[in-house]
């Protein structure tokens, strides 16, 4: 749901980043489960072996109506999702139609297996954090238009929902869903790290600013990472704030090179 932060700061100029984040804060408070998916007649036996997904997203369509409906967009911003036909990412972004950008703005969040695909042109669509939650990729190349191909002038910041510590879980005697949601959050972890790594090289002479991880440990979101329980939501959104401006005030940047040798190491078991 990461396309809702996006489009919604998108909507503000800059220099209204408190309006933004209030809004964006009202919004997510006011979300509730049954606006993103609600059971498919029979339960989730019916999504499995009948249905495209576990669930049913058609309330996150209406959502998606609603929220993007005679939206403005004060800056720029890109919303990614992939092609399950051939594996490929695709981005929209502020100056896509309405209503193209309505369908991706779906598909991004269609968790494949979870939620039906989006079909886009007789294509389907998942979910872009199938390859990458953040994509810096796409942040660099449209600031490299803005800067005229000049690296240096580029400052990147990106904050990321994992950090080593919320790796370490005893799994000893999970049962099969459970193991199969550790699967996805470990590997999860690993994309990412080799991500910004190949990031990293390839853009050598951006600014790289601040990489933020969270400290404390974030709700889990229930069983399946869904609930959009409102106390849960509550709580992330203090932690982000608190530890967001503690980080900021105590350092000048963070040293990504050593941040993702740490995340290597910790994946190697060194």
């Amino acid at each position: 749901m990461a396309a809702i932060n996006a489009a919604g700061l998108a909507m503000f100029p800059p220099g209204q980043e408190l309006e933004a984040a209030n809004f964006l804060k009202n919004t997510w408070m006011n979300l509730n489960q049954k606006d993103i998916y609600v059971d498919w007649p029979l339960g989730i036996i019916n999504g499995v072996l009948f249905q495209k997904g576990f669930f049913n997203n058609a309330p996150y369509i209406d959502y998606a109506n609603y929220f993007l409906n005679n939206a403005t967009f004060k800056r720029k911003f890109s919303i990614g999702a992939i092609n399950a036909n051939d594996g490929k990412y695709y981005t929209v972004n502020e100056t896509t139609s309405l209503t193209k950008l309505k369908q991706y703005f779906v598909a991004s969040a269609a968790i494949a297996g979870y939620f039906p695909y989006s079909e886009i042109n007789n294509t389907a669509f998942i979910e872009g954090s199938t390859l990458f939650a953040v994509d810096l990729f796409t942040a660099i190349q449209r600031c490299l238009i803005i800067t005229g191909n000049v690296e240096q002038d580029i400052i990147l910041d990106a904050v990321l929902l994992e950090e080593n510590k919320s790796l370490e879980k005893n799994m000893t005697g999970a049962h099969s869903l459970v193991m199969a949601m550790r699967y996805f959050e470990l590997n999860g972890y690993l994309m990412s790290t080799y991500y910004i790594q190949d990031v990293i090289r390839d853009f050598p002479n951006v600014t790289y600013r601040y990489l933020i991880t969270p400290i404390s440990k974030l709700p889990s979101g229930g069983i399946f990472g869904l609930d959009y329980n409102h106390n849960d939501i509550a709580n992330m959104i203090d932690i982000g704030e608190k530890e967001t401006t503690d980080y900021i005030k105590s350092h000048y940047n963070t040293d990504w090179k050593l941040k993702i040798a740490q995340r290597l190491e910790y994946i190697r078991g060194k």
